[in-house]
């Protein structure tokens, strides 16, 4: 009996228990708020038209009793699953950024924009992927994004905004798809390369972009006004016409970096070119004597008419030096400036070499005076502006003597490049390797001297020079020719020099 007893009240207590447990139904009409520190785990039974502000937590079942409309303000979470009848409605009311949160469960309603003011366009979209139509009244609604795949259709009155964020728009393109009615609309903050025309074309918002070709509104200050200044003194300027062509912020800058008219230090790039093709020999001919040699170097984008006056030949025991001055005239012709150059320069090498080793140094010189140029550097514009460009080498090695005649010198060394234009100064070195074969012999009275010389560089530039000279010992005159080339940033250089020779 007792037992009977004992198992009688522990049925009662579990009975309790389970109604303890028992999760509570909800019916709702009317007006509804659930409070913040809410939450909804049963039921809830929709017996009317409802308005529903949560913002506390939803989880049980959302239930249509009948053909009823359910409208839904959501600050904060609803779990739950619609079951609905035919003829339910169910709409999502957005008006501030607080109500910005997604009902992930929610299918087939309406989200319904209504006096909103500066809401994030892509937000209601990313929110709104169940949405059957997106509806917005009376609001400013911010579009920055590309939106054009979502598919609901958009309805607007006429008293909406949109405000178009420019911010990185870089192109035309179509923006929003499924677009009804027609708000009034704004671009802000595009970039002043473009003007931005936004338009909606079969219920496409479409954005047309088109290039600014006004510098003094791309640019802000001297610089914009400069490259105005360019256009009103040549309208078919090679620099604007490839910075009219590009279509980003960054292509322009680009552009710019690369023209020696806004990068000046790019004016004296040529010059590295002319003083490598100028490398020296001082060490193939013992005899003292005056070296004149007019030549003709060309490029790619520039072509130099020249010449040099050396003096040259043995000062002490193994130790032999040249001395000399170089004139010419530069035209440079290339993908965004065009202009012309008179080059000034000196020279002086020095070398010892014995029958074992060679060491010799070299430096020389270049002075550019530019014309038919302004620059813009520093903020501003510089007509003609001057520059400085040097180059000090030093090789060494041993001297191998393949008979009286023939000399071979492998050597190692190093350059150190110095380019200076207004405020702007650049200092770059270079290893480099190379040989260097000569003959040296005598014939009938005359005196024969050629040979060759090329090296590597450690930026990747290639040179090689072959040269070949005769000397009347009687006459204490003579001549030759020499031939050199740089292979260097994908560019072929050449030199064609003429060499006449007169003992003294």
């Amino acid at each position: 009996m007792k037992r009977i007893g004992a198992a009688f009240l522990t049925f009662l207590f579990y009975s309790w228990g389970l109604d303890a447990r028992a999760v509570e139904n909800y019916y709702y009409s009317g007006n509804v708020v659930i409070a913040a520190n809410q939450v909804i785990d049963g039921d809830i039974y929709i017996t009317d038209d409802t308005v529903i502000e949560n913002n506390g937590i939803i989880r049980g079942n959302i239930i249509f009793n009948d053909a009823y409309n359910l409208d839904i303000t959501n600050h904060n979470s609803i779990e739950s699953n619609f079951i609905t009848v035919a003829g339910a409605t169910i709409t999502q009311n957005i008006t501030t950024q607080n109500d910005i949160h997604a009902i992930d469960n929610l299918t087939n309603y309406t989200l319904k924009v209504v006096n909103a003011d500066g809401l994030n366009m892509a937000d209601l979209v990313a929110m709104a992927g169940g949405a059957s139509e997106v509806r917005v009244t009376d609001s400013l609604l911010v579009l920055g994004d590309d939106l054009s795949y979502f598919a609901a259709p958009i309805y607007f009155n006429h008293s909406n905004t949109f405000v178009i964020n420019g911010t990185n728009l870089t192109q035309s393109c179509t923006l929003l798809s499924n677009v009804h009615g027609t708000p009034y609309m704004t671009m802000t903050d595009i970039d002043p390369m473009y003007v931005g025309t936004p338009n909606i074309v079969g219920g496409e918002l479409k954005i047309t972009l088109l290039r600014q070709t006004n510098y003094s509104l791309v640019f802000d200050g001297a610089l914009g006004q400069y490259l105005d200044g360019l256009r009103d003194a040549n309208a078919d300027d090679k620099l604007l016409r490839k910075l009219d062509r590009v279509g980003t912020r960054r292509a322009m800058y680009d552009v710019l970096n690369e023209s020696g008219r806004i990068k000046p230090i790019k004016l004296l790039e040529p010059m590295r070119v002319v003083n490598t093709l100028n490398d020296v020999r001082v060490f193939n001919n013992t005899d003292s004597m005056a070296n004149i040699a007019p030549m003709y170097i060309s490029s790619d984008e520039f072509n130099v008419i020249g010449g040099t006056l050396n003096v040259s030949g043995k000062v002490d025991d193994n130790i032999f030096a040249r001395v000399g001055l170089f004139g010419g005239r530069m035209s440079y012709s290339g993908d965004l400036d065009e202009y012309k150059s008179w080059l000034y320069g000196a020279n002086l090498d020095v070398a010892y070499m014995d029958k074992d080793f060679y060491v010799g140094t070299y430096t020389t010189l270049l002075y550019s005076k530019f014309s038919d140029i302004s620059v813009f550097d520093n903020g501003k514009i510089v007509k003609n502006p001057n520059g400085v460009s040097g180059r000090f080498g030093l090789d060494t090695g041993p001297v191998f003597v393949a008979s009286d005649e023939i000399k071979i010198a492998p050597f190692i060394g190093g350059t150190i490049d110095y380019a200076t234009i207004l405020n702007n100064h650049t200092t770059d070195f270079n290893a480099r390797a190379g040989i260097e074969f000569t003959v040296n012999t005598a014939h009938d009275g005359n005196k024969y001297d050629a040979g060759m010389r090329t090296f590597i560089q450690t930026d990747g530039g290639i040179y090689a020079m072959i040269y070949s000279n005769m000397l009347s010992i009687a006459d204490g005159i003579g001549g030759g020719v020499n031939l050199g080339a740089l292979y260097n940033d994908s560019v072929l250089s050449y030199k064609i020099g003429l060499d006449i020779n007169v003992l003294f």
